[in-house]
């Protein structure tokens, strides 16, 4: 009977488990269905979420194995594209094998909703390292939540030589479709040379047909075109490094220095520069525009060694047209130019401090003014420009002896409003007149080897003057005494009997006295 009762309990037990069960799947049939409805128009999700929940990313990578890569260029070589809706933020790493190309950890790429340019890329210069040839290429991209985007291709990697020249502030490629470049007689010319650092093959450069070896170092080398010593006519550079070759027609030209605005009434210079090989003679006319002709002559100034200065009467306020010439016997050349004289603004204020600095010394420009351009030139020769700026203070120094030029022109919101002219003068560097010296030995014609004692006598005077204190020293037999003159300029020493008696009878001593570089000496014979 108990038996029976337990059974009996133990199924009604069973239903009620059942039951409890199924009502369970039917609350959980009906939330599923509430939160499906409610996804059309999701409340307090966001697009993270989608990434937890999905393990495989709509992100792809491509490698550019359609062509060749140019070493450095700055043209993709690897994407990894995303096409979900929201950043991914993971690990990128590029090699070769087991050489990593390229590895960082925090690489973002945008989604089509948080950007235009869903993708992220890496061009040839992004991988200073990506070796040369062919080879396959491997990238990887690990998701910080989701599966890596692996992506393997076979790319072939070349160089080109680039060669850049030197301009006022940067250096400035020189394109391979070009095939000239100008250089000017007042400064030689630096090109550099650029290669990756892998290549280590010589770079050979010529100039009209004198080979030279460019020290290359890292992958960057430098030439120096002598443009201060090359003739005005046409030249050849030939840059060589393997199969890579670059030929450039070099044309020297020389370089007329004029401000183009300067103060009313104040003095104005034009100068002329050529390679150093280079004498003759600047000419600076007044010139008509209408006509076309020059008219009379302004100045005009000997050119030594490829440079030349002419001074202008000051001008009125105005527009001045002029022409230089230069003549030589080997070599002409002529140039318009124009010189605005204006009245300077009293808001534009500059000094030029000291006026007159030793060898080696420095000069201080200080401008102020309004809002605008300033320019700095150093003898008519431009040498900086100071932007957007309301003033500037710039230290000009390594000027060579003599009278210097420094103008400092300003341009406001109408043009220039000012041009001031300031002279610094660098002394001459003075060297110390040489002291006259003058150093007389007393002679004689023998010396006992009996005697008790010897007295060696020297007489000194600088510049013609007796100086107590001086150190002259005394040689006799080869052994060397010192001595301080008196205030009478003599000095004596005693040799003692001990060392005559030590003399050879018949054999000649020399005598000698010297202060710094004179010298007097003599021999006598030695006697009983």
């Amino acid at each position: 009977m108990k038996v029976k009762y337990l059974v009996i309990v133990s199924l009604i037990l069973a239903i009620l488990t059942i039951g409890a069960v199924s009502a369970s799947e039917d609350i959980t049939s009906d939330d599923s269905l509430a939160v499906g409805d409610a996804a059309d128009e999701p409340i307090g999700e966001s697009a993270a979420d989608d990434v937890l929940a999905d393990d495989d990313l709509n992100m792809d990578v491509d490698i550019r194995s359609y062509d060749d890569i140019e070493y450095g260029d700055e043209y993709w070589v690897v994407t990894v594209n995303n096409d979900e809706e929201f950043n991914v933020t993971g690990s990128l790493v590029v090699s070769t094998g087991q050489n990593i190309i390229y590895s960082n950890d925090k690489v973002v790429v945008p989604g089509y909703e948080e950007s235009d340019e869903n993708f992220f890329q890496l061009t040839a210069k992004d991988m200073p390292n990506l070796p040369l040839g062919t080879y396959i290429l491997n990238v990887k991209f690990t998701p910080q939540v989701g599966n890596p985007i692996v992506s393997n291709d076979t790319i072939t990697v070349t160089y080109s030589m680039k060669l850049y020249e030197q301009g006022w502030d940067d250096w400035y490629e020189i394109d391979e479709y070009e095939n000239e470049i100008h250089v000017y007689g007042d400064e030689d010319t630096q090109i550099r040379v650029n290669l990756p650092k892998s290549v280590t093959d010589n770079v050979i450069y010529s100039i009209d047909g004198v080979n030279k070896t460019v020290n290359m170092n890292n992958g960057v080398g430098y030439i120096t075109i002598p443009s201060t010593t090359m003739s005005i006519a046409p030249h050849v550079l030939i840059v060589q490094c393997g199969d890579k070759k670059r030929t450039l027609d070099v044309t020297v030209e020389p370089i007329v220095h004029s401000l183009e605005f300067v103060g009313t009434n104040q003095d104005v210079y034009v100068g002329i520069t050529l390679p150093k090989i280079y004498s003759g003679t600047l000419y600076v006319y007044n010139y008509n525009p209408n006509t076309g002709q020059p008219t009379t002559l302004v100045g005009q100034a000997a050119v030594t060694g490829g440079k030349g200065t002419v001074a202008l009467p000051k001008l009125q306020k105005g527009e001045h047209p002029y022409l230089a010439k230069f003549d030589s016997a080997s070599y002409k050349y002529e140039e318009f130019f124009t010189v605005n004289a204006i009245d300077n603004s009293p808001n534009v204020v500059v000094s030029v401090t000291p006026s007159e600095i030793a060898p080696g010394g420095s000069v201080t420009v200080n401008a102020n003014g309004p809002l605008g351009e300033f320019d700095l030139y150093v003898d008519g020769v431009y040498q900086k420009g100071f932007y957007s700026k309301t003033s500037f203070v710039e230290v000009i120094s390594n000027l060579a002896a003599g009278q210097h030029r420094i103008n400092v022109i300003h341009y406001g919101e109408n043009g220039a409003d000012y041009s001031g002219l300031f002279y610094v003068t660098v002394k001459q560097k003075t060297t110390p007149a040489k002291d006259t010296v003058k150093l007389t030995l007393k002679k004689f014609k023998t010396v006992k080897k009996s005697a008790k004692k010897l007295v060696l006598k020297a007489t000194l005077k600088i510049n013609g003057k007796a100086k107590k204190g001086l150190k002259v020293k005394f040689k006799f037999n080869k052994k060397t005494y010192t001595a301080k003159t008196n205030k009478k300029g003599v000095a004596k020493v005693t040799i003692k009997a001990k060392v005559l008696k030590k003399l050879k009878v018949g054999k000649k001593v020399a005598v000698q006295a010297s202060y710094g570089k004179t010298v007097k000496k003599f021999t006598v014979k030695v006697k009983k």
